[in-house]
């Protein structure tokens, strides 16, 4: 189902995501290894599954597009608390110029 809604402002809404790679998955030695053939990965149990997964989280602005981007692994995964308090946080470095 698909939600329609419209932000008055900037910052109105945030929309959070966290998703694993399709694609990517980590080797043994920590490289990143890329498989054509899209994975069948989902969230549940995702921590006791043999390869380890890239896990996407992802913080978007509803109006302005504005995003807030981590990259983990399935075997350190972020509290979703945790990666919030860091994407509303004051950051001391300088944003990526577009």
């Amino acid at each position: 189902m698909l939600n329609h809604y419209s932000s008055p402002y900037p910052n109105y809404i945030h929309q959070l995501f966290i998703t694993p790679s399709k694609h990517l998955y980590v080797l043994k030695d920590k490289r990143l290894k890329w498989q054509s053939k899209a994975l069948e990965v989902k969230l549940d149990g995702i921590e006791s599954a043999e390869r380890e997964h890239l896990i996407h989280y992802v913080l978007a602005d509803h109006t302005s597009a504005a995003f807030y981007a981590e990259v983990g692994t399935s075997k350190t995964l972020v509290n979703p608390t945790e990666f919030l308090t860091r994407a509303w946080s004051q950051s001391k470095r300088p944003a990526i110029p577009c």
